[in-house]
């Protein structure tokens, strides 16, 4: 747990240097989630809606992935900027998917001891 911490302070660090003036960091749950939007609960609580444009690159361990993969529930970093009509994503970032025990997958045997 302390590990997954400091990683999320690290790419919070990294976000904010990378972002300079005008750039906008989020850092929650997917809500809602269509092919033009993502509507983000930030982990302050607050939803805010992020446009998705052909420019936007979508990843999840730093694999491209498609829009069809943001789903409700799961946990993101979006990387935007302030336009006229509101927030325009630049970079959409999933969290790593889950195994289920720590950070290693499942033995394909299912771990059952021989």
């Amino acid at each position: 747990m302390k590990r997954r911490t400091m990683l999320a302070a690290l790419l919070m660090a990294g976000a904010v240097w990378a972002h300079g003036a005008g750039g906008v960091h989020l850092q929650g749950v997917i809500k809602e989630a269509g092919p033009k939007r993502v509507v983000v609960e930030t982990t302050g609580g607050k939803l805010e809606a992020v446009d998705l444009t052909a420019a936007t690159k979508l990843e999840r361990d730093g694999k491209p992935i498609k829009v069809e993969d943001l789903k409700p529930g799961l946990r993101v970093v979006v990387h935007a900027k302030k336009v006229a009509a509101g927030l325009e994503a630049e970079l959409v970032k999933l969290a790593p998917e889950e195994h289920g025990h720590g950070d290693h997958p499942p033995a394909p045997d299912g771990g059952a001891a021989k």
